[in-house]
C-alpha cells in the first residue's frame, strides 16, 4: 500500500543523524532535477538543527574546499566521495566506470548515522541496500531510497534504444536495490505506479511524498528561510511575457521536440511582437543528435531572436526566471516530478506545463487550465498565443509547502518507527562442495582450492566432488573422501546435481580450482541465502593486479552479453534453485562451468545477488572471469529470456553491428535499366521468413533468433520490430 508522512506530521522529537548520498548537488553540479531535490532536503534538515551530511559521488565543479564552506555555513557537512580510500577495481563494472557503489558502501561502514537517503538512479547504493537485507552492516540505520528516474524509464521517455552493456548493469542495480530498501518513497504517484507496470519487485514501505526544495538563501542559516519558503504565494497579477523560455534538460524527456515544433509554427507572431526564445538548460540529445546541433537545423526558418543558455546553475536560472518578464514552458511528454514546476510554484515566477507524468500533482486543480496544456503541438501553440494576449501570473501548489515541510520532519522524528526488524538468524546448512578445474588448472590449484574450502566448511560439509575437465592424472593423490569426475565418467550436470541433493546437501558451494575462500566465510554465505536468492555471488580480492573484482546483480541480458561473468565461486541454496531451474536441470552440462547453472538460473527468471563482501582470492585473474566459453551451449540457457531482456540483448547487437558493419551506399545508375523479370515466388518455411519489408538489419537479427530460440524466434521477432523502425 502506497502511503504519505502525513502520518507522521506531528510527531516531536529530536532529529536522526542523517546522510545524504548523492551524485548530484546543487554548487559542485551545475544543474538537475535530482540535485535541487537532494539539496533541498538537506539544506531543511540542517536549518532545524539536524546532524546533515552530504556524501558527494560526483565531479566538482569550482573548489570543493568553497562548496564545503558554503555548505557549513547553511549547517551542512559536505564530504566527497574521492576523499575516502578508493580501493583499485578490475572487471566489467570498472570496464565501464560503475565503480561508485562499492567505495560508497565501505566509506558509509565506516561512519555513524540513523537516517541514510540513497538515489535510485545508477543504484550507488545497492551495495548498502543488499549488506542490511543480509543482516551484514547497517543493523540500527534506516536506509532510504528516492525515486527520481530508473534508467528504463529515463531511455523509454528519450526513445533511446538500451544500446550499451552499462544500461543493464545500471536496471539491475536499480531494479535490486528498490526490492532491498527499507523505504522507498517517491514525489509523484505516477513513477510509482509506473513501477508496478513494468514489474519491478516493491518493499513494503512505500511513500508518495512531493520534494523539498532549496530556498532562495541556500547558503544562509536558521530557520526564516523555510518559514519564508513556506509563506502562502502572494498573487502576481497577469503579464505578458517577452521572453519564452524552455526550461530544463535539452533532450527529448523534456519536450524540446514539441516546444520546438510550436514555437516553429509561432514564429511570425513572436517576431511581430518582439518575443525572444531561451533554451535554458544542460545540453543533452535529440534523437541521438546533440541539442545544439539539432536546434541549429531546426532554427534556420526562424524569423525570432533566440539563443541557449545553458552556464547557469540553479540559482542563477531561478533568479532570471524571478526578475526577467518571461514566461517559463516545461514540455515534457512524461516527468515523474519536476523540479523546475516546484520553483516556479515556490518562487512564483509564470509558467506552463505540460498535463503528462507526474506535473498535475503538483499544481493545484484550479489551476489546471491556466498552467497545463495537453501535449500537443496545437495545444502549446494556443495557450502561448493565450499567454501572449492576455498575460499569465503565478500558479498555487496542490500540496501546500508548509504542510510537505510538516510530513518531512515528522517522517524524521519517527524514523525509528519505520526500522524493519531484523532478518531472521540464518539457520545452519548442510553444504557439498564442488572444485571446477577447468583445462589447464594444475594439481597444486585444485589442492590449495580444495584445502581453503574445506577449512571453511569444516563441520559443515557432507560431500566434495572434483570436476576434473580432461582426463584427471592418474598419479594426483587425492585427500580421501573426495569424487573426482573426468571426461571419463559419463556422469552429467542434472545427476551430479541430483547427487549432491541426495547425499543431503541443500547449499552447494561452486568454487574454480584457483581461488581461495576466506576461512569465515560460511556464515556470510548463508545469511545471504536466507535474503531470498536462490544463488550469491562474493567480490573477489585479485591478487596480481591488488585489485577488487567487484559482483553485479544480473540479469539474462547481462548474462548473454558479459558471458560467463563470475567472481571464481557461487553458493546456491540447492532446493530453491531446483524448484526454480525444473526441467532445466536437464540442461546443466558438466563441461560449461559451474555446469551452466548460473546461465540456466538467469534464463529460468531467477536470481542471482553479490554478496557485498571480499571473500575469495584469485592468484591468477584467468581463474576469475571467462568470456566467450562454451558459446553454442550457453545459448540454449536463454531460449525463454523475457522479450524485455531480448530486447535490452538486441540493442546492444545492433549498436555494435552498425558499429562494425559498413553502410553500403550504391553508386548512382548511368542510365535507366529496363525492368527485370520477375522470378515466381518461392515458399518460405512457415513461421520462419522475415518480413518484406524488413532491412538487411532486421533479416540478420530474425536469422539469430530463429537460431537461438528455434520455437519462439518468429514471435520475439514480431515484437522487437516494433522496437526498432528499421527493424
Amino acid at each position: 500500500m502506497v502511503r504519505d508522512f502525513a502520518a507522521f506530521a506531528a510527531a516531536t522529537g529530536p532529529l536522526p543523524r542523517t546522510c545524504i548520498v548523492t551524485g548530484e548537488l546543487v554548487g559542485p553540479f551545475k544543474n538537475g532535477g535530482l540535485g535541487t531535490s537532494m539539496t533541498g532536503l538537506a539544506e531543511f534538515l540542517a536549518a532545524h538543527d539536524a546532524e546533515v551530511t552530504v556524501l558527494y559521488t560526483g565531479e566538482v565543479t569550482g573548489s570543493l574546499e568553497e562548496w564545503r564552506a558554503k555548505y557549513a555555513a547553511a549547517g551542512v557537512t559536505l564530504c566527497a566521495l574521492d576523499e575516502f580510500e578508493r580501493p583499485a577495481l578490475v572487471g566489467p563494472l570498472a570496464d565501464i566506470g560503475w565503480t561508485n557503489a562499492w567505495p560508497v558502501y565501505r566509506a558509509l561502514k565506516s561512519l555513524s548515522f540513523d537516517v541514510i537517503h540513497f538515489n535510485d538512479t545508477v543504484g550507488e547504493g545497492v551495495y548498502c541496500l543488499l549488506a542490511k537485507r543480509m543482516g551484514l552492516a547497517f543493523g540500527e540505520t534506516l536506509l532510504c531510497l528516492a525515486l527520481h528516474s530508473p534508467t528504463e524509464w529515463i531511455l523509454e521517455g528519450n526513445g533511446h534504444p538500451a544500446n550499451w552493456a552499462g544500461f543493464c548493469f545500471f536496471t539491475s542495480s536499480e531494479r535490486l536495490s528498490i526490492r532491498n530498501t527499507d523505504l522507498l518513497w517517491g514525489p509523484s504517484r505516477y513513477l510509482i505506479d509506473w513501477l508496478t507496470h513494468r514489474r519491478y519487485d516493491l518493499p513494503e514501505q512505500i511513500f508518495n511524498q512531493q520534494y523539498v526544495i532549496p530556498t532562495d538563501d541556500l547558503f544562509g542559516p536558521g530557520l526564516e528561510k523555510t518559514a519564508r519558503a513556506a509563506a502562502v504565494p502572494v498573487p502576481v497579477p497577469p503579464r505578458r511575457p517577452r521572453e519564452i523560455v524552455f526550461f530544463g534538460r535539452l533532450e527529448e524527456r523534456k519536450g524540446i521536440r514539441l516546444f520546438v515544433n510550436a514555437i516553429t509554427k509561432l514564429g511570425p507572431e513572436l517576431a511581430r511582437r518582439g518575443v525572444s526564445v531561451t533554451f535554458m538548460g544542460k545540453p543533452s540529445s535529440v534523437n541521438g543528435v546533440p541539442a545544439d546541433e539539432f536546434l541549429a537545423t531546426r532554427s534556420g526558418q526562424w524569423p525570432f531572436q533566440w539563443r541557449i543558455e545553458s552556464g547557469l546553475d540553479q540559482r542563477h536560472a531561478v533568479a532570471h526566471l524571478r526578475e526577467a518578464d518571461c514566461v517559463a514552458v516545461m514540455a515534457s511528454p512524461v516527468d515523474n516530478s519536476p523540479c523546475t514546476v516546484y520553483e516556479a510554484l515556490q518562487f512564483g515566477f509564470p509558467f506552463i506545463a505540460a498535463r503528462t507524468g507526474g506535473i498535475p500533482e503538483l499544481v493545484h486543480p484550479d489551476d489546471h487550465a491556466l498552467h497545463l496544456f495537453d501535449y500537443k503541438v496545437d495545444a502549446l501553440s494556443a495557450l502561448l498565443l493565450k499567454v501572449l494576449d492576455v498575460g499569465i501570473g503565478n500558479a498555487r501548489h496542490a500540496v501546500p509547502v508548509a504542510t510537505n515541510q510538516a510530513c518531512w520532519l515528522g517522517m524524521h522524528r519517527s524514523w525509528r518507527q519505520l526500522l524493519p526488524p531484523p532478518p531472521a538468524p540464518a539457520p545452519e546448512r548442510t553444504w557439498a562442495l564442488v572444485v571446477d578445474a577447468t583445462a589447464g588448472t594444475d594439481f597444486d590449484q585444485v589442492s590449495a582450492t580444495l584445502a581453503s574450502a574445506r577449512a571453511c566448511l569444516d563441520g559443515y560439509g557432507c560431500k566434495t566432488i572434483v570436476v576434473q575437465h580432461g582426463v584427471a592424472s592418474a598419479s594426483a593423490k587425492w585427500p580421501a573422501g573426495i569424487e573426482v569426475i573426468d571426461e571419463l565418467d559419463d556422469t552429467i550436470g542434472g545427476e551430479l546435481i541430483g547427487r549432491l541433493s541426495a547425499a543431503g546437501a541443500d547449499t552447494v558451494l561452486l568454487i574454480r580450482a584457483g581461488i581461495t575462500i576466506e576461512q569465515g566465510a560460511r556464515p556470510i554465505l548463508e545469511r545471504a541465502l536466507a535474503a531470498g536468492p536462490e544463488a550469491v555471488i562474493p567480490m573477489t580480492h585479485v591478487a596480481p593486479a591488488a585489485a577488487t573484482m567487484l559482483m553485479m546483480p544480473g540479469s539474462a541480458a547481462l548474462t548473454m552479453l558479459e558471458g560467463e561473468y563470475d567472481s571464481g565461486a557461487v553458493a546456491l541454496s540447492l532446493p530453491q534453485a531446483l524448484d526454480r531451474l525444473g526441467a532445466r536441470v536437464g540442461q546443466l552440462d558438466r563441461d560449461r562451468p559451474y555446469f551452466g547453472v548460473v546461465d540456466e538460473l538467469h534464463g529460468a527468471g531467477g536470481e542471482v545477488w553479490p554478496v557485498p563482501e571480499v571473500l575469495l582470492t584469485a592468484q591468477d585473474a584467468s581463474s576469475v572471469v571467462v568470456r566467450g566459453l562454451f558459446e553454442s551451449r550457453r545459448n540454449r540457457s536463454f531460449a525463454t529470456m523475457d522479450v524485455a531482456e531480448v530486447y535490452q540483448t538486441m540493442s546492444v547487437g545492433r549498436h555494435f553491428y552498425r558499429a562494425v558493419v559498413p553502410v553500403k551506399v550504391p553508386a548512382p545508375p548511368t542510365a535507366p535499366a529496363a525492368p527485370a523479370p520477375v522470378p515466381a515466388p518461392v515458399p518460405a518455411p512457415v513461421g520462419r521468413s522475415a518480413p518484406e519489408s524488413t532491412s538487411k538489419l532486421g533479416k540478420t537479427a530474425h536469422k539469430i533468433l530463429l537460431t537461438v530460440y528455434p520455437s519462439r524466434g518468429q514471435a520475439m521477432f514480431e515484437q522487437l520490430r516494433q522496437t526498432f523502425r528499421r527493424l
